[in-house]
Protein backbone atom coordinates (compact mmCIF):
# COMPACT_ATOMS: atom_id res chain seq x y z
CA UNK A 1 0.00 0.00 0.00
CA UNK A 2 1.33 3.42 -0.95
CA UNK A 3 1.04 5.83 1.94
CA UNK A 4 2.82 8.33 4.16
CA UNK A 5 2.66 8.58 7.90
CA UNK A 6 0.05 11.14 8.91
CA UNK A 7 2.59 13.63 10.28
CA UNK A 8 4.54 13.74 6.97
CA UNK A 9 1.32 14.03 4.98
CA UNK A 10 0.02 16.85 7.18
CA UNK A 11 3.35 18.71 6.94
CA UNK A 12 3.21 18.46 3.13
CA UNK A 13 -0.40 19.57 2.97
CA UNK A 14 0.16 22.61 5.23
CA UNK A 15 3.33 23.65 3.40
CA UNK A 16 1.79 23.52 -0.05
CA UNK A 17 1.75 27.03 -1.55
CA UNK A 18 0.93 26.04 -5.12
CA UNK A 19 -2.07 24.28 -6.56
CA UNK A 20 -2.01 20.59 -5.73
CA UNK A 21 -4.16 17.48 -5.91
CA UNK A 22 -3.85 14.25 -3.97
CA UNK A 23 -5.85 11.27 -5.21
CA UNK A 24 -6.54 8.37 -2.86
CA UNK A 25 -9.01 5.70 -1.85
CA UNK A 26 -9.84 3.94 1.39
CA UNK A 27 -8.68 0.32 1.49
CA UNK A 28 -11.71 -0.60 3.61
CA UNK A 29 -14.03 0.64 0.81
CA UNK A 30 -14.93 -2.40 -1.35
CA UNK A 31 -15.62 -0.16 -4.37
CA UNK A 32 -12.28 1.71 -3.92
CA UNK A 33 -13.96 5.03 -4.71
CA UNK A 34 -11.31 7.49 -5.88
CA UNK A 35 -11.27 10.63 -3.73
CA UNK A 36 -9.36 13.88 -4.08
CA UNK A 37 -8.13 16.58 -1.78
CA UNK A 38 -5.97 19.52 -2.60
CA UNK A 39 -4.92 23.11 -2.38
CA UNK A 40 -5.84 26.03 -4.67
CA UNK A 41 -3.43 28.83 -3.92
CA UNK A 42 -5.59 31.73 -5.11
CA UNK A 43 -8.82 30.69 -3.42
CA UNK A 44 -10.41 32.27 -0.35
CA UNK A 45 -10.77 28.74 1.05
CA UNK A 46 -7.74 27.05 -0.53
CA UNK A 47 -8.09 23.51 0.87
CA UNK A 48 -10.70 21.35 -0.82
CA UNK A 49 -12.09 17.83 -0.91
CA UNK A 50 -13.94 16.06 -3.70
CA UNK A 51 -15.91 12.80 -3.66
CA UNK A 52 -16.94 13.33 -0.07
CA UNK A 53 -20.18 13.58 1.93
CA UNK A 54 -20.68 17.23 0.93
CA UNK A 55 -22.57 17.60 -2.34
CA UNK A 56 -20.23 19.29 -4.80
CA UNK A 57 -17.25 18.88 -2.48
CA UNK A 58 -16.06 20.94 0.46
CA UNK A 59 -13.70 23.89 0.92
CA UNK A 60 -11.72 24.99 3.96
CA UNK A 61 -9.53 27.86 5.13
CA UNK A 62 -6.96 25.61 6.85
CA UNK A 63 -5.45 22.17 6.25
CA UNK A 64 -6.50 21.14 9.77
CA UNK A 65 -10.13 21.92 8.96
CA UNK A 66 -9.89 19.61 5.94
CA UNK A 67 -8.25 16.73 7.79
CA UNK A 68 -10.61 16.97 10.80
CA UNK A 69 -13.89 17.44 8.86
CA UNK A 70 -16.16 14.39 9.11
CA UNK A 71 -16.84 14.28 5.37
CA UNK A 72 -15.81 10.74 4.42
CA UNK A 73 -18.64 8.45 5.40
CA UNK A 74 -19.15 10.53 8.53
CA UNK A 75 -15.47 10.23 9.50
CA UNK A 76 -12.51 12.55 9.10
CA UNK A 77 -9.43 11.91 7.02
CA UNK A 78 -7.46 11.81 10.26
CA UNK A 79 -9.78 9.12 11.70
CA UNK A 80 -9.49 7.06 8.50
CA UNK A 81 -5.77 7.64 7.94
CA UNK A 82 -4.80 3.99 8.47
CA UNK A 83 -7.14 3.08 5.60
CA UNK A 84 -5.84 5.68 3.12
CA UNK A 85 -4.03 4.50 0.00
CA UNK A 86 -2.53 7.44 -1.89
CA UNK A 87 -2.56 6.91 -5.65
CA UNK A 88 -1.03 10.11 -6.96
CA UNK A 89 0.18 13.58 -6.05
CA UNK A 90 -0.25 16.24 -8.72
CA UNK A 91 -0.97 13.47 -11.25
CA UNK A 92 2.38 11.80 -10.58
CA UNK A 93 2.08 8.19 -9.36
CA UNK A 94 2.65 8.17 -5.62
CA UNK A 95 5.72 5.92 -5.59
CA UNK A 96 7.35 8.10 -8.28
CA UNK A 97 6.45 11.28 -6.36
CA UNK A 98 8.01 9.84 -3.19
CA UNK A 99 11.31 9.17 -4.97
CA UNK A 100 11.67 12.80 -6.09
Amino acid sequence: MANLDYQSFNTYLKSEKNDSEIRFYFINDPSETMRCIGHLSHSEKPYWAGCCDAAGGAKFHLAAELTHAKIFGGKSLLEEWDNVCIVSVNRVPFTEWLSR
